[in-house]
């Protein structure tokens, strides 16, 4: 088993947070998480967030706010994980909301994102992944 270092960023504009939305078929359990994706080998945390965002959701050029550090050991699909993540905040305008294709893409295969207030975010709380940025997202709502 691998530990991965990877960058989470939540993105924020008008009080809401865009989260990718995970359901796993196999246990019908739907989790949510910001968008993001491996530090690849020589790449900087911040560089590693800007490209994942233009990979995923066509982001490109944003300010971005580190907000903590995480760690993850979870089990997927029967497979051990330990993931090391970190969590930016990336505030965009109305213009750029606006230009966010209704689907991110990550490797190819597309998923499902989703805009969500402060009452939402609480309601789905318990399935954030990781299970503890709950109060990074709402300081930030």
């Amino acid at each position: 088993m691998n530990i991965r270092p990877k960058v989470i960023i939540s993105v924020f504009n008008n009080h809401e947070v865009l989260l990718k939305v995970d359901h796993d078929s196999k246990s019908n359990y739907t989790t949510f998480i910001p968008v993001g994706g491996g530090v690849d080998f020589g790449e900087t945390l911040v560089i590693a967030a800007l490209r994942e965002l233009e990979e995923e959701i066509q982001i490109k050029n944003v300010p971005l706010k580190y907000l903590g550090f995480h760690e993850y050991i979870f089990k997927t699909n029967n497979v051990d994980r330990h993931e090391l993540m970190f969590h930016y905040a990336c505030p965009i305008s109305n213009i750029i909301r606006k230009n966010i294709p209704s689907m991110g893409v990550d490797n190819g295969q597309s998923f499902k994102i989703k805009w969500f207030t402060k009452e939402e975010v609480k309601s789905i709380k318990h399935s954030l992944v990781p299970p503890n940025i709950y109060s990074e997202l709402q300081e930030h709502l």
